[in-house]
């Protein structure tokens, strides 16, 4: 992995006031569970979009002979628009729950990394995902993403047709090159996230009959402007339809990596994925002892890299990302208790 030459979502924090200080330090102590978005590049923006001239063609200078002319030739561009959008986790706890308990200070502050644990977590489903219907949000990289970037692990689905354009069945991997020019985070109006002071208010809670009703709580809201922008044609590939029929394999980013200009092979930040598809990764590597006598064969060592290029592991790609699978993960109210698929409920 090439050297970091940007600032991440905590360099910045750092950086930033007291607010933000708060949110550090709870971020700090959730961060690892959405790295992409504590790791990605950031970008701070006066307001909350800006325009980008991403080049989509290059001309090809020609030569002339002496007293001729050249061809009059520019660069083509496509203009985008890249916004942020607002995401807003009121934090609010029960004053008598507080003040009833000695270690009221440390539910106040549990609850404050909770919410920041949600807030991060929401964000890295985003950078991943957008329904149809969401139009509050930014858009997801896979849109954004320049063409003939994706491949697809099903060998039935490898021809470049429109159904298979639009099959989302089982899981991805990419590539991805980090910084200003390629991919990175936004955030708008100058500021990353930020959390208010903790006050004590008035919120409005039903009663135990349902009746519409209050209550005291000490109050605080985490909040800011973030998106996503590709800058870059080359700077997403994609591995899709993965399972464990059609298992990520070396093969297989080794493919994606070919799909990036040779110039810029060497600037490829991670392959991103999640845990179930590393490990088929791992199992796709099964070693065969030279014991002479046929031996019987041994799962590889948890893989770290692939192809030389660092594997960052998140939680927020899912195992199945057809429509259906991702509209459940966005209907879901709370982050549950992380779930693999391969395993068995008590």
């Amino acid at each position: 992995m090439p050297a970091k030459e940007y600032m991440t979502l905590l360099d910045v924090l750092q950086q930033e006031g007291t607010g933000s200080i708060k949110t550090l330090e709870a971020v700090r102590s959730i961060g690892l569970a959405s790295p992409e978005v504590t790791a990605f590049p950031v970008t701070i923006i006066d307001g909350t979009q800006y325009e980008i001239n991403m080049p989509t063609g290059i001309p090809r200078i020609g030569f002339r002979p002496a007293n001729a002319g050249a061809r009059n030739l520019t660069t083509e561009y496509t203009n985008k628009t890249v916004k942020c959008y607002y995401i807003d986790g009121p934090i609010a706890v029960d004053k008598s729950i507080v003040t009833s308990s000695a270690k009221g200070a440390q539910l106040l502050t549990k609850e404050t990394r909770s919410i920041t644990a949600g807030a991060m977590a929401s964000i890295a489903l985003q950078m991943w995902y957008r329904l149809p219907e969401q139009a509050n949000v930014f858009p997801a990289i896979p849109e954004q993403m320049g063409n003939y970037m994706t491949i697809s692990a099903d060998p039935s689905k490898q021809q470049d047709s429109k159904a298979n354009r639009s099959d989302n069945s089982g899981a991805s991997a990419y590539l991805v090159i980090l910084g200003d020019d390629f991919l990175h985070s936004i955030w708008g109006n100058k500021k990353t996230l930020g959390m208010s002071p903790i006050q004590e208010e008035t919120v409005a809670r039903n009663t135990e009959d349902g009746e519409s009703g209050t209550m005291r709580a000490y109050t605080s809201r985490l909040e800011g402007w973030t998106g996503v922008a590709v800058e870059s044609p080359f700077a997403v590939a994609r591995i899709k339809n993965i399972s464990s029929k059609n298992p990520l394999t070396d093969e297989l980013v080794a493919k994606a990596k070919s799909l990036f200009p040779a110039a810029l092979r060497g600037m490829i930040s991670y392959v991103v994925m999640n845990g179930n598809v590393k490990l088929g990764l791992q199992k796709s590597r099964t070693l065969t002892p030279t014991t002479g006598n046929g031996g019987t064969g041994m799962i590889a060592p948890e893989p770290d890299s692939v192809m030389g290029i660092k594997i960052l592991e998140v939680d927020s790609l899912l195992d199945d990302e057809s429509t259906a699978s991702v509209r459940a993960a966005f209907a879901e109210d709370f982050f549950r208790a992380r779930r693999s698929s391969l395993a068995l409920k008590n």
